[in-house]
């Protein structure tokens, strides 16, 4: 038989087992709720990161690189060489056709390197670093914002890395010369004069590159860029929740698999089409295909 003890016990334990539930409850909301305000920060960084990396694709990082091309030792080792040759054709008004002449700068170019290492050059590399350390927030729970991202730093990495190729390549640095530098009635009074009108054509070289090459790139994938972050940012908790769940039982393909930008975005769209509007979904379509059809010319 139960007495008045036993009942006050048992309900004790009852209010404790509660407290105690309550407890771990409120502690997984609570865990919950930072999380979600870290991926709210990591997507809002994506963001800001991504606008940042397209405004420093100008007329300052094309100069900045083409300086510290043309301002290095072993270049400048190799420009005044080709300085002694373009002077001395110049003078002697010789007539060598382009081939020739070309096969003459590319000897006298030589072998030569440059570290990338300025100030907007820095930058540029670590806001992609940013994007990929903030990412890491996204997966595996929001594993389409974390292939987006994915994306996004390759094909931002892919400009810069073609910036430096061109810069690098002898050949089109040799088509510079002869094409533009070898082409004038009156020899050059100082090297300094030469090595000024090699910087000028060589920063409209990366210039007109990037905008036949990358800028469309960057354009769409900056609209991908307010497509996403538009359709996530206003989610509710509930709605993060509820997103998770789907973003887990979705199937992507290895990233092993996937070697190219539109395909992650391809992969990414799958987790994303829940939460899009039609027209979201239409033009993330577009614009993939757009970067798509765009590298199929350039290659």
């Amino acid at each position: 038989m139960c007495t008045y003890l036993d009942v006050i016990t048992a309900c004790g334990t009852v209010v404790a087992a509660i407290s105690i539930i309550s407890a771990f409850m409120l502690y997984r909301i609570q865990k919950r709720d930072e999380y979600l305000s870290k991926v709210r920060n990591a997507l809002q960084r994506l963001s800001n990161d991504m606008d940042e990396l397209d405004s420093l694709l100008n007329f300052e990082l094309a100069y900045e690189l083409s300086s510290a091309l043309t301002y290095s030792k072993s270049t400048e080792y190799c420009l005044k060489k080709i300085f002694e040759v373009c002077n001395s054709s110049i003078r002697s008004k010789q007539e060598q056709n382009q081939e020739q002449n070309q096969d003459q700068i590319k000897k006298a170019l030589g072998v030569f390197g440059v570290s990338f290492h300025d100030t907007i050059a820095n930058r540029y590399t670590s806001l992609i670093s940013d994007i990929k350390q903030a990412s890491t927030v996204f997966y595996p729970d929001y594993k389409g914002l974390f292939r987006f991202s994915k994306a996004c730093t390759t094909l931002m990495r892919n400009v810069f890395v073609n910036y430096k190729r061109l810069l690098l390549d002898e050949d089109v640095l040799a088509q510079i010369i002869v094409n533009n530098l070898m082409d004038r009635s009156e020899p050059w009074e100082s090297f300094e004069d030469f090595q000024k009108d090699f910087l000028d054509h060589l920063i409209s070289l990366v210039e007109i590159g990037r905008i036949k090459h990358s800028q469309k790139d960057v354009d769409c994938l900056n609209k991908l860029v307010e497509i996403v972050y538009s359709c996530h940012i206003e989610l509710s908790s509930k709605e993060w929740k509820k997103l998770a769940r789907k973003n887990r039982k979705i199937v992507m393909q290895p990233y092993e698999s996937i070697t190219t930008v539109t395909g992650d975005l391809r992969e990414a769209e799958k987790c994303f089409c829940s939460i899009m509007s039609h027209d979201a979904v239409t033009q993330y379509a577009s614009l993939v295909q757009t970067i798509e059809i765009a590298n199929t010319e350039s290659e």
